[in-house]
């Protein structure tokens, strides 16, 4: 009997840990994948002609909230 309850001890002990990984892997993973894009983004609206941000839809207001 003792030995189950150990062996459900150590079960659980092992699904939070791996529990835990996974979520802050996601996490970081997350973090990086947007990090990425912010900058993939930024840079090409940085190569943008001026007359691009000319355009109502292209003003820097509607930029900035893509950004966000």
């Amino acid at each position: 009997m003792e030995y189950y309850v150990l062996l459900m001890i150590a079960v659980a002990t092992g699904t939070f840990v791996c529990m835990s990984l996974r979520g802050i892997s996601f996490g970081i993973l997350g973090e990086n994948v947007t990090l990425t894009v912010r900058k993939l983004l930024y840079t090409k609206i940085l190569e943008k002609n001026i007359g691009f941000f000319d355009d109502r839809d292209n003003n820097p207001s509607v930029l900035t909230a893509t950004m966000a």
